[in-house]
């Protein structure tokens, strides 16, 4: 969200979003979500070394080998799975799996959010019936959790997931059937 917002920064003078990211947390703007979410390069971390304090660097630096060793768990799991590299592209909504419900007809998609360290499964296209494991920023935990990955587990749907959205459908069903007359 955070990066969304900044993103016109190249128009007021900055080269990138992390530029701008970079002297926001400099300047004590917003520093607290910059260290938790944001993603920066050695170089870019070492830039802002005299300005942040040891502990903020530190945590710079662990952000930063987290999203490093998930990048290579979850490349890992896409080639093994799909034969191809997975999409970096918005470290927010990596995908990873995506299938459609046998029952029910749903889509089913799996990513990884590395700004908030989780796993979602999302049912239905719809966030209400989202499903997250948070891996926050233990090692141990993030191993766990996408250093297991199966294509079978990440896109099996619980039962009451499918008695939730086939609730849903009834309903939409019968409001729309009512419009009708």
């Amino acid at each position: 969200m955070l990066k969304e917002e900044l993103a016109c920064c190249e128009q007021i003078g900055f080269d990138s979003i992390n530029q701008a990211l970079l002297e926001f947390a400099k300047k004590d703007i917003f520093k607290d979500e910059i260290l938790k979410y944001a993603v920066f390069t050695e170089n870019e971390i070492e830039s802002v070394k005299n300005d942040l304090s040891q502990a903020e660097i530190e945590t710079m630096k662990r952000r930063a080998d987290m999203v490093s060793i998930a990048k290579e768990l979850i490349n890992e799991f896409t080639v093994i799975e799909f034969e191809n590299d997975a999409d970096f592209s918005d470290l927010s909504h990596i995908p990873i799996a995506y299938t459609t419900d046998e029952i029910l007809e749903f889509p089913i998609n799996v990513f990884v959010d590395l700004e908030k360290m989780k796993l979602v499964k999302r049912y239905n296209n719809n966030s209400e019936f989202d499903s997250g494991v948070y891996f926050g920023e233990s090692k141990d935990k993030m191993y766990m959790i996408l250093g297991n990955l199966e294509f079978d587990e990440l896109v099996s749907v619980p039962d009451y997931v499918r008695e939730e959205i086939g609730k849903d459908d009834a309903l939409d069903m019968t409001n729309n059937s009512s419009r009708s007359l």
